[in-house]
């Protein structure tokens, strides 16, 4: 048996979430052959008033703007063509039971449950801090992106070797492996052309006013784009 359709067969084995997750690690990868560099994010949260999810729209919120910021760090004028701007995927996670036991290097670890988030950066090498990392520009900006006295305390980043990614990735995703969360709920930054029109109207739109049909077509008209962008297509 050839080691291709051995291959097949086993990702034919695999649940629709894992797949999901694979397909992530490999769009990741092919930045990496870019010559993008991979840097592991998580981003630990002072306590969010509200339920679950209003928790984690919050912090999603909070990471699109950290993205916005870090954007500008990167390029002093940001291309339009999002390819080759940095590169986000991430996922909410929960700390396991066997880590709480631990001493652990987050502080604040059972704020909000435990929640946080990780995330798999990927940044272009040409950009307006070369000589130092993901990692030592994150840890020398800490003030810049995590303010204190901010919903966001703490931002940590770990270099991650390229051989790595799709581990990384799959450390990433995992409560996505887990059904501990929708697809629909993985952050993919920065945000297509079309979600951005989406979200811009949903902010300028009283509640109720986006009928079904009108979703429709704003998620068709995504789904587009994600393809156009080579994204794997989340489902909702």
């Amino acid at each position: 048996m050839d080691t291709d359709h051995m291959k097949n067969e086993h990702n034919s084995h695999q649940r629709p979430q894992q797949q999901i997750t694979r397909s992530y690690g490999e769009w990741l990868e092919s930045y990496v052959a870019a010559g993008y560099e991979p840097t592991l994010l998580t981003f630990m949260f002072r306590e969010i008033a509200g339920s679950r999810s209003r928790q984690m729209q919050e912090m999603e919120s909070i990471i699109t703007k950290v993205y916005a910021s870090f954007t500008t760090r990167v390029h002093r004028h940001p291309p339009k063509d999002l390819t080759k701007r940095a590169l986000w995927i991430g996922c909410a996670d929960w700390p396991v039971p066997k880590s709480l036991s631990k001493k652990d290097h987050f502080r604040n670890i059972l704020s909000n449950d435990g929640l946080h988030y990780h995330v798999v950066s990927l940044t272009p090498m040409r950009r307006r801090f070369p000589k130092a990392t993901v990692e030592e520009h994150l840890f020398d900006n800490q003030g810049v992106y995590a303010p204190p006295n901010e919903p966001l305390l703490q931002l940590h980043a770990r270099s991650i070797e390229e051989e790595d990614v799709a581990k990384a990735t799959r450390y990433a995703m995992k409560s996505l492996d887990r059904n501990r969360v929708e697809s629909g709920y993985t952050l993919v930054l920065p945000l297509s052309s079309s979600e951005v029109s989406y979200w811009n109207e949903k902010l300028t739109m009283k509640p109720g006013m986006m009928n079904r049909k009108q979703a429709r077509i704003v998620r068709r008209e995504d789904l587009k784009e994600q393809s156009r962008l080579g994204r794997p297509v989340r489902s909702n």
